[in-house]
């Protein structure tokens, strides 16, 4: 069962250390990034499965969005183009995996 989730850089998610129980409970209003703590479980998911192609993205519940259409969460800073996570597990095991988009690429690859 997955114990703690660190996130960074994911949306609007600046750097968040996330703890779950048995059964967990989101609450907030609209915009306060719910929805993107679920991608992002959803994407740690798709990293320890078969991969982060569009069709495991899509079977987690990920949104795909071209990047033409996003907005940056962090205007007016100089971010480098990378999100990491970070899951430990009741096993003892911890996993962490980053996306990191190249220079000039808008697409962010897996290193894992």
């Amino acid at each position: 069962m997955l114990e703690k989730l660190n996130v960074t850089r994911f949306k609007t998610l600046r750097e968040e250390a996330l703890e779950f129980g048995r059964v967990n409970l989101f609450i907030g209003g609209n915009g306060t990034g719910k929805s993107n703590i679920l991608e992002a479980i959803g994407i740690a998911s798709a990293c320890l499965g078969r991969g982060l192609g569009d069709t495991d993205i899509g079977l987690k519940g990920l949104r795909i969005t071209p990047p033409e259409l996003m907005k940056s969460s962090f205007k007016n800073e100089d971010l480098p183009k990378t999100f990491a996570l970070e899951g430990e597990f009741s096993s003892g095991v911890t996993y962490k995996c980053t996306l990191q988009s190249r220079e000039g690429d808008p697409l962010l690859r897996f290193f894992f």
